[in-house]
């Protein structure tokens, strides 16, 4: 949780897909961490809601997925 939350405060977008694959952690306050520091760096949560539903974290992360592919970011395996 404490390296998602830093790559958060890093300021620097192309952490995003080194946070991505948290959001389907099995813990509550990682996946709250990878929320709040995908917003900070870019101001958005793509829908992703952090105690919403396995499904809907899917979804929203892959949206996330999308996100980084459209910037030229790489993702780690993020289903």
């Amino acid at each position: 949780m404490d390296a998602v939350l830093k790559a958060g405060e890093s300021g620097n977008e192309k952490t995003v897909p080194q946070i991505v694959p948290a959001l389907q952690s099995e813990d509550p306050l990682v996946r709250w961490a990878a929320q709040q520091s995908l917003q900070k760096l870019t101001g958005t949560t793509l829908g992703y809601g952090w105690s919403d539903s396995p499904s809907k974290r899917a979804e929203a992360t892959q949206k996330w997925v999308l996100w980084c592919k459209d910037k030229n970011l790489s993702t780690s395996n993020a289903s």
